[in-house]
């Protein structure tokens, strides 16, 4: 007999209770419930209906703290557009540059890197949409132009057989029009995460060289690789996808109270880790294990992707809560950019390191080599962990920067109130 299904059923309900009754904010009520919740709560048994329940309450808090509308735009733009959506356009982009467009893994990987310059010029768009309201909104239409944009590039790159540099501005429009509304999305996202900072990571969600399209093309060869159909390549996709939201649990739940510069230091330890067992696949040791290359794939796209929302987390986390108060979405979508340049460079080196070892679509004889190098480089950040601050979500401090306008309201504050004192003395004489 189960008897923790009794503590189960009471959670949504008593969290439901104290949130629509409770004097304080909705925020204040959850910290307080989890206290006293949290030994109870890591002492019960994993269960499938448990995790409902947990899902549910999970659920409840986030719509009482930040309001439906809110975390329907979230879901949208992060979960819809940026994950599912995201993964599937990645996916039929890789088919269409190999084997529409006939491209080799070196100039396919240079190809995309120019394409996500959009990423890395987001400060630009929070300008736009802060100098620029479309009637009156700052937002919204912005979002609507950016979808149907979107679309029309997308519509464009499938019912015709473009260039390789004409699919490149097409899919730098469709980068474009992802952008735009993650800027948006991210100024609000970071606004609440410092007004609520415990519940930061759930709202949520370096300079490597970056050999993916390679490991696409050998992934896909029947002579010298597995020789992986589309339909397994899509269920590679779909386990990465949903090992992305085990590595966002696996943070909100047992690795949220560890410090950033401990996240950051295991987490890319590990990225590098995982990244070196591909040299057992791409050598072909693994069939000689006894393991199948299927299997093996799976496992290690699970795990790679689990580590890698393990170690974005913290960075997004901790770049939420340096904005400074009323620039936060300007700042942040420019330590996003910092990031995704970080990313675009690597693309980049892993392009010009694919040349220089000659990896090709008839000749993956050096593919070892340009996966031991990308793996031992993801170490390299680990030199500048002295820069991350050692200290948890709850415990940092957000910069306290009085902006120009401030400092003016301030002054005009000061001559207001010297105006009345001066006012009243002459009307007591």
């Amino acid at each position: 007999m189960n008897t923790n299904g009794g503590e189960d059923d009471a959670i949504v309900p008593i969290l439901v209770k104290e949130l629509q009754g409770h004097g304080d904010s909705a925020v204040d009520v959850v910290s307080n419930f989890s206290e006293k919740e949290e030994g109870a709560t890591r002492r019960r048994l994993w269960s499938p209906w448990r995790v409902v329940k947990d899902l549910i309450s999970w659920l409840v808090v986030m719509r009482e703290a930040f309001g439906a509308p809110f975390l329907g735009v979230v879901m949208i733009v992060y979960g819809v557009s940026q994950g599912y959506a995201g993964t599937m356009k990645l996916l039929a982009t890789n088919y269409y540059w190999r084997d529409v467009l006939k491209m080799q893994p070196a100039s396919t990987q240079a190809f995309l890197a120019l394409s996500s310059i959009p990423w890395d010029i987001k400060p630009i768009y929070g300008l736009i949409t802060d100098t620029f309201p479309i009637a009156g909104y700052r937002r919204w239409p912005y979002l609507v132009i950016c979808g149907i944009a979107g679309c029309l590039c997308l519509w464009a790159l499938a019912f015709f057989t473009l260039s390789p540099w004409m699919t490149t501005l097409f899919l730098a429009g469709v980068a474009l029009c992802t952008a735009f509304p993650d800027v948006v999305t991210d100024a609000a996202v970071a606004q609440q995460s410092r007004t609520t900072p415990k519940l930061a990571s759930d709202l949520q969600g370096s300079l490597c060289p970056d050999i993916s399209e390679a490991m696409f093309f050998w992934f896909t060869d029947p002579v010298s690789g597995p020789g992986f159909n589309e339909e397994f390549m899509g269920l590679v996709n779909a386990v990465g996808y949903l090992a992305m939201f085990i590595g966002v649990a696996g943070y909100n739940y047992r690795f949220r109270s560890q410090t950033f510069r401990k996240m950051f230091l295991w987490s890319q330890v590990a990225s590098s880790f995982i990244g070196l067992l591909d040299i057992i696949l791409v050598s072909r040791v693994n069939l000689r294990m006894h393991i199948p290359d299927r299997a093996f794939v799976l496992s290690d796209t699970a795990l790679t992707d689990a580590i890698s929302k393990l170690k974005l987390m913290p960075m997004l986390v901790l770049s939420a809560q340096l904005c400074p108060n009323g620039i936060e979405g300007t700042v942040f979508a420019f330590l996003m950019s910092v990031s995704n340049f970080g990313l675009t460079s690597g693309s980049w080196f892993g392009a010009l390191l694919l040349k220089w070892l000659h990896v090709q679509k008839d000749d993956y004889s050096r593919l070892w080599l340009a996966v031991l190098i990308r793996s031992l480089m993801r170490l390299s950040p680990l030199l500048f962990l002295f820069l991350v601050p050692d200290c948890t979500v709850e415990s940092i401090k957000p910069p306290n920067i009085a902006l120009p306008y401030d400092l003016e309201i301030e002054e005009i504050t000061k001559d207001i109130e010297l105006c009345d004192k001066v006012s009243v003395h002459g009307s007591d004489e």
